[in-house]
């Protein structure tokens, strides 16, 4: 398994990923499968551009990108210490194998390297225990619950916010 930052040749793959996240599991993010499907792949390449503002890396199994994570850090200057992982997402047939583990470990010591960043932040749904166990066992700590955080449809979902200080 490789794990790498991904850059603008990954730009395919990384909008197939992404589409495939948002469909299989819509409640862990924001952003709708509808409104990504109708990008594009400019969009992406954009989206996975490495800078000093954010990064997005992969797993590939092969050639095959089978997860990805994401960090950017806060455009406000006041706020610009503090980076959001997004879009963490391992394809079905490649989970419970180690690889959340491994593009976590990665995507810490990646935002180690950008220049003043003292805190990663993310929001997880509630219900996703595994994730929150995962998180913990790398230090991040819940520092805020958002009751009714995303909804889909008829359904609420609750969120817990974390943070791992670099």
């Amino acid at each position: 398994m490789d794990i790498r930052v991904l850059n603008r040749n990954d730009a395919e793959q990384y909008k197939q990923i992404r589409l495939t996240a948002l469909r299989a599991c819509p409640e862990s993010f924001a952003q709708s499968f509808d409104n990504e499907l109708s990008q594009p792949l400019s969009y992406f390449a954009n989206k996975i551009t490495p800078s000093n503002q954010s990064f997005i890396i992969g797993a590939f199994n092969g050639l095959t990108l089978v997860g990805t994570a994401g960090v950017s850090r806060q455009d406000y200057l006041k706020r610009s210490h503090k980076g959001m992982i997004s879009g963490f997402y391992v394809n079905k047939p490649f989970q419970s194998n180690g690889i959340g583990k491994r593009l976590l470990e990665r995507i810490i010591d990646e935002a180690k390297q950008l220049n003043d960043l003292s805190q990663l932040q993310l929001v997880v749904i509630s219900e996703n225990t595994s994730a929150i166990k995962l998180y913990q066992k790398y230090g991040f700590e819940t520092f805020a619950f958002e009751r009714d955080a995303l909804r889909l449809g008829q359904k609420s979902y609750d969120a817990k916010h974390m943070v791992l200080f670099l």
